[in-house]
């Protein structure tokens, strides 16, 4: 299992999380 730390987030994510999202703009 792959994850994405962002740094406007405090918590990891699921890259299966996001895929879903990934052709919407990131909210900063």
């Amino acid at each position: 299992m792959q994850v994405i730390y962002s740094e406007t987030s405090p918590n990891c994510v699921n890259v299966n999380d996001i895929l879903p999202f990934s052709n919407s703009p990131t909210t900063e």
